[in-house]
């Protein structure tokens, strides 16, 4: 025989205030099911598409009890293959359920192109009046970075050299047309030195001893940091005058072309000119920050752009510090006074009768 499951509200005599209690009841209940001093982390991120050089946000959030002390990670937190370029962490706020959320946002960029991951982040945290440290991670996030290169541009096969292109006419005319051409610029250049004018700048030139490079830098630096290219937004105008400070102040210091030069051998001509690797390492990545907000339109935090900013003056300051220790010493003046001989000495008169002959 089989049960009858078939039953309604009204066999089981229970009204719509008495359904409604029980559901208030079943809500209350789950609600009181999960734990007060339960911590949990979530994470989300601006975009789950971007290409390869752009800034992704990543937003943590972190849910505790007052209890709870949480130890956000800051700089040296580790998302490889992922870089961090800045990070913010805002102040707790408190939730409906007397809990407290706390959110922290990481800008972060990619060099690598493919499906992703960004891997779970661990957040310390520990309890008043409880020894010890406990843990809590984020999930994991994927996302897909893109090449700025169409496949069909990376597919593109390598073409053939063209054939030589025929001149048209005989060979001879066109040498005769080479030997006119060099005759009237050698004619051009005997009129041009036979009656050009000598400038009045050139006459009456009068020697002026140049500013050093480093001070020539530290102003210009320092000029830059007063103006309000960041209150303007302007983040890419100012890394490009910060850029070209030090590279010109590399052309005066070391006599290299440091503003047709790329990063790399900008560096690799420092290497040959300081023996100083902390120095070279310094330089190396100030100007690897500035290509990135050039060229890979990162648009770092203001504090990152100060940083960047205090980077060029430490370069500057630092090559000074290494230019004066290399002064050779100066010569002991009293040592050279006791090698002269005595005035009237024999060796003193042959000293005196070469001199004159």
């Amino acid at each position: 025989m089989r049960p009858n499951w078939n039953f309604s509200l009204d066999r089981l005599h229970i009204g719509q205030p008495q359904l409604l209690l029980l559901l208030l009841t079943l809500i209350a209940c789950s609600v009181m099911a999960q734990s007060p001093d339960e911590v949990t982390a979530s994470a989300r991120v601006s975009q789950d598409r971007v290409n390869i050089g752009d800034v992704v946000e990543l937003v943590v959030q972190l849910t505790y009890p007052e209890s709870v002390i949480p130890l956000m990670p800051g700089e040296e937190i580790e998302l490889a293959p992922f870089e961090l370029r800045g990070h913010e962490v805002l102040p707790p706020e408190k939730t409906p359920e007397g809990l407290l959320s706390l959110e922290a946002k990481y800008q972060l960029t990619v060099f690598e192109t493919g499906d992703l991951e960004i891997p779970a982040l661990s957040i310390p945290y520990s309890r008043t009046g409880v020894e010890g440290e406990e843990t809590v991670q984020t999930p994991s996030i994927a996302i897909q970075v893109e090449s700025l290169i169409s496949e069909e541009q990376g597919e593109a096969d390598i073409f053939d050299i063209r054939p030589p292109l025929d001149f048209p006419g005989s060979w001879l005319f066109w040498v005769l047309c080479v030997l006119a051409a060099a005759g009237a610029a050698a004619v051009a250049y005997y009129l041009w030195k036979r009656f050009r004018k000598e400038p009045i700048l050139a006459r009456t030139r009068v020697s002026v001893q140049a500013r050093p490079p480093d001070e020539v830098a530290l102003s210009a630096l320092e000029k830059l940091r007063d103006s309000s290219l960041l209150d303007q937004g302007k983040i890419k105008e100012f890394h490009v005058s910060a850029s070209e400070i030090i590279r010109q102040f590399f052309e005066g210091q070391f006599s290299i072309d440091a503003l047709e030069m790329t990063t790399d051998e900008i560096t690799r001509a420092l290497e040959t000119e300081s023996p100083d690797r902390e120095w070279n390492l310094l330089c190396n990545s100030f100007l690897t920050r500035c290509d990135l907000v050039k060229f890979a339109k990162m648009k770092p935090i203001r504090a990152a752009c100060e940083a960047n900013l205090e980077s060029a003056f430490e370069v500057v300051r630092r090559a000074r510090l290494s230019r004066v220790s290399q002064l050779p010493p100066l010569e002991d003046e009293t040592a050279a006074d006791h090698a002269l001989p005595p005035v009237g000495s024999p060796e003193s008169q042959i000293s005196t009768e070469r001199r004159e002959s």
